[in-house]
């Protein structure tokens, strides 16, 4: 069953209404609602819920200032065991009531006169839950919630069940991040601004114009404007491109000439040193 909207992968196992501990069905489990559970003929409720109860207890007869530490049986009037044991054999009018410890993933949290321990809370990870303190003898799993999820149903110090949080849509920015205790909210973008849903704020539309280029597709709640380069300015950067690379050509060119004369001169001058040289000798 599953008693919340949810988004989770598989459904709860049904409560299950045990005699052993004092309990019988009082509402049916359903698809969409869990087992209620009330307590047996001459039993008192030790964990109420809203609407039931988790564990019971035999009601209890001894003298005043007895029913604290002790539960009745028979006629005998027993010991309770302390948290984290349970009853191995009830007293006699010549012994003490038995006490074992609780094993096997069970545990219990009160001074009792149960016959068995309660089993350990399961933190399922299906449920988007996780151990947050793990079972002991005297105490149940306390159950915390994954990350990227919140409680759904939460408890003195853990949560029962957790449940994924929202993603906002395209269209929608994040107004409060979610946590663990609720889920995300999202807001609308307004007038010329967007978001893909994944962003803590609205965008402003890109101003095609005041970058001097053209608008061919407008914006969106969810995309920016689109732009690209008007015919005029296309037509304008290429004429510039192409005057620059006629200057570097021409530039080039003269640098080019200068060096060649340069060399000239100095060749004229290294010949003219030669001859000079041969008359001489």
């Amino acid at each position: 069953m599953l008693s919340h909207p949810n988004g989770l992968i598989k459904c709860k196992v049904c409560t299950n209404c045990d005699p052993g501990l004092g309990l019988k069905v009082k509402q049916p489990c359903r698809p969409s609602s869990d087992t209620v559970c009330g307590t047996l003929e001459g039993f008192y409720c030790l964990d109420p819920t809203k609407d039931g109860c988790r564990a019971a207890q035999k009601h209890s007869s001894c003298k005043p200032g007895q029913y604290i530490t002790e539960y009745r049986i028979g006629d005998e009037c027993c010991p309770m065991c302390a948290p984290g044991r349970h009853v191995h054999k009830h007293c006699t009018e010549f012994t003490s009531t038995s006490c074992v410890p609780c094993v096997d993933s069970t545990f219990l949290d009160e001074p009792n006169g149960l016959m068995k321990c309660k089993v350990c809370t399961n933190c399922d990870p299906g449920f988007g839950l996780m151990v947050k303190q793990p079972c002991t003898p005297s105490s149940d799993t306390v159950c915390g919630t994954l990350e990227g999820f919140y409680c759904l149903d939460p408890i003195k110090n853990g949560c029962k069940a957790a449940q994924r949080h929202s993603s906002c849509k395209p269209g929608q920015y994040i107004s409060h991040t979610g946590t663990t205790s609720s889920d995300t909210v999202c807001s609308d973008c307004t007038g010329d601004t967007y978001s893909d849903g994944s962003l803590t704020a609205c965008q402003s539309h890109t101003g095609c114009e005041s970058l001097g280029l053209q608008e061919i597709k407008p914006g969106s709640p969810w995309s920016d404007t689109e732009c690209e380069l008007s015919h005029s300015t296309a037509r304008s950067r290429i004429g510039a491109v192409a005057s620059m690379t006629v200057l570097m050509i021409l530039a080039g060119a003269v640098f080019l000439l200068i060096i060649v004369r340069r060399n000239v001169g100095i060749l004229s001058v290294s010949i003219a040193s030669v001859n000079y040289c041969l008359v001489c000798v």
